[in-house]
């Protein structure tokens, strides 16, 4: 019987342990399920970030002629409505949150890692966003009250950021043209990837060059450790550090239009050059026929009369300067035409277009790479009439492209002047050096004594018969040409030669300050004394011609250098092509437009505004009228560079139908206030080798914090909502070229490796699956990040989106 009871007990203890044991596998099962669901739940909502970022990408670029901004976190849709645009700012992230408690912090520390950060290395970079709250009926809402009929099950907060305001590990190199030698300025590989990785030396950065040209990439920034073999460790810490600044991939749309949707005009004269990347035929400064120089000079006079570039920028340039002029816009298009020409040709002196427009059929000279007649006058002797001479100035302008000339077989020819019995001289063999002013006199016997006859209308000077002919006062020919007659001096004789006046200091000329100018009669002085004695003394020429001193008048909106003094730093001509100051042969950065003279006028009453270029710098503070209206930098907008074959491989810098390698000036992270990430933009501007490593940061700095120039000679003026609309906006920060005319020369290359909008986005969500409680808590059941990489592009007249990388996060 005793032993009937153990056995019975023993069945008792063995039966309760299977029955222990089963419920607590099964509550393990339902722990685990749950767990299970918990994370399922998680990675669903945080895929709803990725949905709901994905479709405000859509609303605001989702329209193949959509006018729009981005930056990290933030787009900007430009709205057109007749010559106005305004814009509607949308939000690409789930809100920012008072604190990391409130809300979620993106960049927690990695699970693996403490020390290190989820998106950015270091964890002490707060980046909180608020949650959106998912409810037990699927509705998404910011509200997490308590409602027992409907409570919170999930939530879900996500960030967009902007993969070109981030330095691309696959296109970046060196600035240094010695080292990246083939590849033109403007092209990505001269963004240093050295503003990515300070550290790095010159023999490191050759080691990512070197691993990439042969045939290899980075499928992300980490991958950069790949390029170092044995030292891949340290390499690979020094990527996970940078991690918040680089990438494997970026792009900006292809800018083949300007901001209102027409084609741009390719700087080049060569139609090979201007070549969409399906063999269009783009719009390219063509000068080969006259009517080719009429349609090419009627669409920059359209693009140039424009007013309606964006949001806070309404206005043209045609009324800015020319008072609706269109004459006047003629010239200064024939001026942009002339500076591409004489970029692409090889020849020294440039004989200039001259083309007729309007009724009038004015004669219109463009700007070319050649000598100036700055000063004219005749004297005639007072004993014999017959004996007479003509005095004239040569100069070759000091930035004309040339350091001397030699006037080899050149003549002079005094036109329309029946009056005059030598109408044709020869020229003495004189070498003109560039900034120096040359005096040439010339016999002429004049046989009617009369000191009021009308001598001359203008002078020319030609070489090769009449191939190589120059109308250097005034600039214009043939039935139009003003009548401004040179002046006569009538004075006494030399008693040794009585072809020379006794006294050159009594001879009365006329003269031009600006030695671009003399198209109009209104450029010339009254006759006057002359400037022969003067002539080899640099600092009185300077004076003479009005450089040095401050502008008489502040609104013409003339160059001016450091100290807010007129100067010729910025009337620039290239060299002939294939010489040392111009070896590449062709227009290597939308910043040379800034070379081209705005104030050369050929109207009859109108007079020249005497060194003045397009300004790419921001307006002086004293230039009201100019405050006030359009800036000059907006017409880069209308043009593209040419498209000149690079030693870099175009497979990482094509994307779909974007540019990849450009940096976004909009590189403000929003809605993070406190944080920066000035890296790309740093590696932008170490582009130019002008820029000091002080320099680059605090312009940097001042792009991110949007910090206007502000000094006694350059008040920067921001347009619109907030975001940057063009490249050429960048010149009105503090301390890119608020220096004067010689700080415009910063922005070679730096305008064309920056954009304003990205085609590729990088979207990162938190999703949690959470349980509430009656007292309105909310308390996680499981938690998901997701990092997912977005690009836009546009196929067969629609826009669309695709995800070219989805990956967990903390793992």
């Amino acid at each position: 019987m005793g032993s009937a009871l153990i056995i019975t007990l023993m069945l008792l203890v063995l039966l309760t342990t299977i029955i222990l044991a089963s419920l607590v596998k099964a509550q393990s099962s339902r722990q685990s399920s749950s767990s299970i669901m918990g994370n399922f739940s998680a990675n669903q909502f945080a895929q709803d970030g990725v949905n709901q970022g994905i479709a405000l990408l859509q609303y605001a670029t989702g329209q193949t002629d959509a006018r729009w901004i981005s930056q990290p976190g933030r787009i900007e849709k430009l709205i057109a409505s007749g010559t106005s645009v305004t814009s509607e700012l949308i939000d690409l992230h789930s809100g920012l949150a008072a604190t990391p408690a409130d809300g979620v912090n993106l960049n927690a520390a990695m699970l693996q890692n403490p020390s290190e950060g989820v998106i950015a290395y270091d964890p002490s970079i707060k980046m909180p966003l608020s949650w959106i709250y998912i409810r037990e009926n699927g509705v998404r809402t910011a509200n997490a009250t308590y409602d027992a009929a409907n409570k919170v099950v999930g939530r879900y907060a996500f960030w967009t950021d902007d993969n070109t305001a981030r330095v691309n590990v696959n296109t970046a190199w060196s600035a240094d043209p010695a080292i990246n030698i083939v590849n033109s300025q403007a092209h990505p590989s001269r963004i240093p990837l050295t503003g990515a990785f300070p550290t790095m030396t010159p023999d490191d950065v050759k080691s990512i060059r070197d691993f990439r040209a042969g045939g290899n990439f980075f499928n992300t920034p980490q991958d950069i450790s790949k390029a170092f073999g044995n030292n891949f460790a340290s390499y690979s810490t020094l990527a996970r550090e940078s991690k918040f600044w680089t990438t494997n991939v970026n792009a900006s749309p292809d800018a083949q239009l300007t901001s209102f949707g027409l084609p741009k005009i390719v700087l080049t004269t060569k139609p090979a050059r201007a070549k969409a990347k399906d063999g269009t035929q783009l719009p390219y400064i063509n000068v080969s026929t006259s009517a080719a120089i009429d349609t090419t000079k009627a669409t920059l006079r359209n693009y140039l009369s424009r007013a309606d570039w964006g949001e806070g920028l309404e206005g043209s340039l045609q009324a800015k300067y020319y008072s609706n002029n269109s004459g006047l816009l003629d010239q200064l298009a024939l001026n942009i035409m002339e500076y591409v020409r004489c970029r692409e040709s090889a020849d020294d002196v440039i004989k200039p277009m001259r083309h007729g427009v309007g009724s009038s059929g004015k004669i219109f000279a463009g700007a070319t790479r050649r000598f100036r007649m700055v000063e004219i006058g005749f004297w005639r002797s007072s004993t014999n009439p017959s004996n007479g001479r003509i005095y004239f100035v040569l100069t070759l302008p000091r930035n004309a492209g040339l350091q001397s000339y030699t006037m080899s077989s050149w003549r002079g020819m005094v036109v329309t002047a029946g009056n005059v019995a030598e109408q044709d001289i020869w020229l003495p063999n004189t070498t003109l050096d560039a900034g120096r002013y040359v005096l040439l006199s010339r016999p002429l016997i004049t046989p009617i004594p009369n000191t009021g006859a009308v001598y001359a209308r203008h002078f020319r000077l030609y070489r090769n018969g009449l191939a190589d002919m120059f109308d250097v006062y005034p600039s214009g020919q043939g039935a139009y040409v003003e009548l401004y007659d040179f002046p006569v001096t009538v004075s006494a004789p030399s008693s040794g030669d009585p072809s020379m006046p006794a006294d050159e200091t009594l001879i009365q000329t006329i003269k031009v300050t600006d030695p671009f100018l003399g198209g109009t009669k209104d450029d010339w002085s009254a006759p006057g004394p002359n400037r022969f004695a003067d002539l080899t003394d640099a600092a009185k020429m300077r004076a003479h011609i009005g450089l040095g001193v401050p502008p008489s008048n502040y609104q013409l909106g003339q160059d001016l250098d450091v100290n807010g003094n007129i100067t010729d730093e910025g009337t620039v001509l290239p060299a002939p092509a294939g010489s040392p100051g111009n070896l590449t042969g062709y227009v290597e950065s939308l910043a040379e437009l800034g070379r081209v003279h705005t104030g050369i006028s050929t109207v009859p009453g109108t007079p020249s505004v005497p060194w003045r270029t397009l300004r790419l710098q921001p307006r002086h503070p004293q230039a009201s009228a100019h405050l006030a209206s359009v800036p000059d930098w907006i017409i880069l907008d209308a043009f593209a560079l040419p498209n000149i074959p690079a030693n870099e491989t175009n497979a990482l810098l094509e994307r779909m139908n974007g540019k990849g390698g450009l940096v976004n000036l909009n590189s403000a992270l929003k809605p993070f206030s406190t944080v920066e990430r000035p890296q790309a933009l740093k590696s932008l501007l170490g582009v130019s080798t002008q820029f000091t490593e002080a320099q680059k940061t605090t312009a940097a700095s001042s792009i991110i914090q949007q910090t206007l120039a502000n000094t006694t000679i350059a008040k920067g003026k921001m347009a619109g909502s907030g975001l940057i609309q063009y490249p050429g906006n960048i010149v009105e920060f503090a301390g890119i070229s608020d220096e004067g005319e010689a700080s415009e020369a910063r922005l070679s290359g730096i305008l064309d490796l920056a954009t304003t909008r990205g085609s590729i986005f990088t979207i990162y969500s938190v999703g949690q699956r959470v349980i509430q409680t009656s007292t309105g808590k909310l308390i996680p059941k499981g938690e998901a990040s997701q990092l997912s990489m977005v690009e836009r592009y546009e196929d067969a007249g629609a826009v669309k989106f695709r995800v070219i990388l989805n990956k967990p996060l903390r793992y």
